[in-house]
């Protein structure tokens, strides 16, 4: 049986671990995280090399701004995803179910369906895949939960998506554009 006749099928929970993951991943992978973390550690230099020789609430203001994407943008970003992660769907889990003409999610007792053409990007890391419909929208599915079902569904979408060069992440984390 080849994956034209397969379906694949599995619920996958989203809890605390893998929103922050992702929303991190958002934030901090891409060229405005780089930019951010970069100007954070040029206000720190900045604030070091100025000390004593301007205004103590200049100083102040230097030290906010340099922390904050190292330091309280982590937390923050832990905070929300453990808000989120009490969602009744990431909690009750989320059905994926994969076939030739695309995969079906269901959260209770309402579904929705899209095709692998809409697929815009997939994103694989160590822990978990993330499948974009959209520019800001991604399903985050655990590679522990998903299991050889995803697997299989991630096989559909490189049959039917023939853009897609199917990789895995190597030590690291890797990423792939469709």
């Amino acid at each position: 049986m080849d994956n034209e006749e397969k379906v694949y099928s599995f619920t996958a929970k989203v809890g605390r671990d893998e929103l922050f993951r992702f929303h991190f991943y958002s934030v901090y992978c891409n060229m405005q995280g780089v930019i951010a973390i970069i100007l954070s550690v040029l206000m720190a230099v900045i604030c070091v090399m100025s000390w004593g020789k301007i205004n103590p609430g200049l100083s102040v203001l230097l030290i906010i701004a340099a922390v904050y994407y190292p330091v309280y943008k982590p937390i923050a970003i832990l905070a929300k995803s453990a808000v989120q992660s009490k969602n009744e769907a990431f909690v009750n889990g989320i059905v994926y179910t994969a076939d030739k003409r695309g995969v079906t999610v269901k959260v209770g007792e309402e579904q929705a369906r899209f095709s692998w053409s809409n697929v815009t990007r997939l994103v694989k890391r160590r822990q978990e895949v993330y499948l974009y419909t959209g520019r800001l929208f991604a399903y985050i599915i655990s590679r522990e939960q998903g299991g050889e079902a995803l697997e299989g569904m991630l096989g559909l979408l490189a049959d039917y998506k023939p853009e897609y060069d199917e990789q895995e992440p190597e030590e690291g984390d890797a990423e792939n554009d469709i």
